[in-house]
């Protein structure tokens, strides 16, 4: 596997991500592109 983290992603993943752009946590972020693929974007796969 060459993924940057040795394992492909499931929907609890984007379900993570989720839950933290609905939350307080992210009340101040906007107009932002997260990448849920484990790191696949930052080594060009």
């Amino acid at each position: 596997n060459r993924m940057p983290l040795h394992a492909y992603g499931d929907t609890r993943d984007l379900g993570k991500m989720t839950e933290f752009l609905v939350g307080d946590g992210a009340a101040y972020i906007t107009g932002q592109d997260f990448a849920v693929d484990g790191g696949a974007l930052a080594f060009g796969y």
